[in-house]
């Protein structure tokens, strides 16, 4: 296995909000020869990644493949473009407040 793999077993975990002991536990082995694995310390057979990625809820393939730097990134990008300051919307509200007296003040043409 390639040292992604043991990455991606650790940050799928910690996604997932699991603990080592648990998966361990789910794994039947102790919480030490689980974090070896999540070190890359021992070669993964195929039987045993497949349990890692039963207990964790995703494919082997995710295991495998998955790039959580990606998952990253677009979590912070979403965020940046989705939410703005209070300090924004708070100045936005006093915008609105403005045109809305503005609207309020023109005259009204009642030859219409």
């Amino acid at each position: 296995m390639n040292k992604k793999t043991y990455y991606n077993i650790r940050k799928i975990r910690e996604m997932n909000d699991l603990t080592r002991d648990y998966v361990a536990g789910e794994l039947q082995m102790s919480t030490s020869g689980y974090g070896k694995i999540e070190r890359g310390e021992i070669d993964l057979t195929i039987s045993k990644l497949y349990k890692i990625a039963a207990v964790l809820g995703v494919s082997i393939t995710d295991l495998l493949f998955f790039d959580v730097s990606t998952l990253f990134k677009n979590n912070v990008n979403e965020t940046s473009v989705h939410q703005a300051s209070p300090e924004a919307n708070t100045f936005f509200d006093k915008e609105q407040v403005v045109n809305l007296e503005n609207v309020n003040q023109l005259p009204i043409n009642k030859n219409r």
